[in-house]
């Protein structure tokens, strides 16, 4: 298992029909693990083209990811019918990979950046337009199989997996010189 996964950190925004206001679900935040973070900067985008491995590993935890979706299952005490396939979103796979570099980078782990934005406003500031959102986020995962196994494990994360209504994905995976090396974030959206 990987280093860390914080249970119960996965994140959900459903928008509010009829408003502007969100509201995050009852999981959001809790048992969110941060560290080092530096206030007020701005994240790191990926300043160069994500790697063979990188896409690679990004692309087999959508596969995975998708393959879980496939059969019903308790996500702690909810039971999650299964779920049609999510389509791959270049705007999310942004987000996330620009979030999984930030974390690597700046040896922290948490939902919330160093410039103090949720996973919303990374996914309105990638161009994605969306009407409800997710977030995963591991570190510490050796493999795509390893950390889609962790995130099916934890109740939070599972629901987040299994969501009927979330339709698109997008993966983010870094190696950096963070305290636990591997970095891995999904970002869930409907638009």
């Amino acid at each position: 298992m990987g280093g860390v996964l914080s249970s119960g950190a996965a994140l959900l925004l459903v928008a509010v029909p009829g408003s502007s206001a969100t509201t995050p679900t009852a999981a959001s935040y809790a048992g969110t693990q941060t560290h080092s973070v530096s206030s007020g900067s701005a994240p790191t985008a990926r300043v160069s083209p994500a790697t063979k491995k990188e896409i690679t590993l990004e692309a087999e935890v959508l596969k995975l990811t998708n393959a879980a979706r496939k059969h019903a299952r308790s996500c702690g005490s909810k039971y999650m019918k299964a779920a049609k396939p999510l389509r791959y979103n270049e705007r999310l796979a942004t987000a996330a990979g620009v979030h999984s570099r930030d974390m690597a980078t700046h040896n922290y782990f948490s939902h919330t950046d160093r410039a103090g934005n949720a996973p919303w406003g990374r996914f309105t500031k990638a161009g994605y337009n969306w009407q409800a959102a997710a977030e995963n986020i591991a570190a510490g995962q050796k493999s795509a199989r390893e950390v889609v196994n962790d995130w099916i494990k934890s109740p939070g994360h599972c629901r987040n997996l299994m969501d009927r209504g979330l339709h698109e994905l997008g993966v983010g995976y870094v190696e950096g010189p963070g305290i636990y090396h591997t970095y891995w974030t999904q970002d869930f959206g409907t638009r």
